[in-house]
C-alpha cells in the first residue's frame, strides 16, 4: 500500500508531488549546512571503494521518508 502512494492513479497521470518543507531562497551556496558538506566525505573518490548507501539515503531525504523496495535483493 505505501508504494502505490509513490505511483501515479494511472498510466495518464502525473505522479503524486510534494512540496518542499523549506525552499531555498537565494544562492545554493548560502544554504548550505555542515551537514550538507559531510556529504562530501561519505562518497570515497574512488568508484572501487564501498560505502554506506543508506546512509547517503538518510541525509538526503526530504522529512525522513525512504521506502526500500526489495532491500534483500541489494545485499
Amino acid at each position: 500500500k505505501d508504494l502505490l502512494s509513490y505511483l501515479p492513479s494511472n498510466n495518464q497521470a502525473a505522479a503524486p508531488r510534494m512540496l518542499p518543507t523549506d525552499p531555498i531562497t537565494g544562492s545554493i551556496d548560502d544554504s548550505l549546512t555542515a551537514e550538507d558538506l559531510e556529504l562530501d566525505t561519505l562518497i570515497p573518490d574512488s568508484a572501487n571503494q564501498p560505502y554506506d548507501m543508506h546512509e547517503v539515503i538518510r541525509r538526503i531525504l526530504d522529512d525522513d521518508e525512504f521506502l526500500e523496495v526489495q532491500a534483500e535483493r541489494a545485499g
